[in-house]
């Protein structure tokens, strides 16, 4: 009979957020995850896993119940004879949804700590959708959720290189990341200019800071890595009463 893995039956670390993983499923549970554990046991890594649903629904109740720890069985030969290990994979911190929990998801792209992003949305994940844009909280696809993340982190740390990540495309799909590439890039190259996202919320009246200056005044509540621009903003540049669109 099996025990149902929780924190109350095994000791879980608690390990900073290195590694966003977008996709639940069990390919990268019983693999990636299982060698990212190994590296957590092995060496000063010290790092968990945030897993972000791809797709729109309930995050799975059993990751839930089990505070997202599962068991991974490696059955096989050794020297001749048959053996068998079981272990405990505590090194994801959470599931959750953008889609329920989009400022807990999006506040990643602004952490220190983060390292790596992995992906297997399926082989259907990798496409790139031209009703996507970067103001939806989230935006449907993953390349989609991928760009407006890497926006975010991007102009958090005003574009230093040295906050860049490491990004594994893991979908069943030749050149899987270099059509994730792709995708990105287009979807980068469809930021109309003069359109941008806040760094932080923003209450009616705060002013808009662009390069150190004030360039208006927000007319609404504007949330964390929310689309800034003419809907929701008054403009304080002299001469100027609109943006192009």
């Amino acid at each position: 009979m099996y025990t149902q893995l929780s924190r109350k039956v095994l000791h879980k670390p608690e390990r900073p957020v290195r590694i966003i993983q977008y996709g639940e499923g069990n390919f990268l549970r019983a693999f990636a995850d299982y060698f990212f554990q190994i590296i957590n046991d092995r060496t000063d890594f010290n790092g968990s896993i945030e897993i972000i649903k791809p797709r729109a629904g309930k995050v799975n109740e059993s990751f839930v119940k089990q505070d997202s720890m599962y068991t991974v069985k490696l059955r096989g030969f050794k020297n001749g004879s048959a053996e068998e290990i079981t272990s405990n994979i505590d090194v994801i911190n959470e599931v959750i949804s953008p889609y329920s929990e989009y400022d807990k998801y999006i506040s990643f792209a602004a952490s220190d700590e983060l390292q790596v992003i992995i992906s297997n949305t399926t082989e259907a994940g990798i496409i790139y959708y031209d009703s996507d844009t970067l103001s939806m909280q989230p935006p449907e696809s993953f390349p989609a959720k991928l760009t407006q993340f890497l926006y975010k982190r991007y102009t958090h740390f005003n574009g230093d290189l040295e906050k860049g990540l490491i990004i594994l495309s893991c979908e069943l799909i030749d050149s899987n990341g270099d059509r994730l590439k792709e995708i990105v890039f287009q979807l980068a190259d469809d930021i109309p200019q003069g359109h941008k996202f806040s760094l932080f919320r923003l209450n009616p009246g705060d002013d808009i800071i662009k390069y150190g200056n004030s360039i208006g005044k927000a007319t609404e509540t504007i949330s964390e890595g929310s689309h800034v621009h003419v809907h929701n903003i008054k403009t304080g540049l002299s001469g100027e009463t609109d943006y192009p669109e």
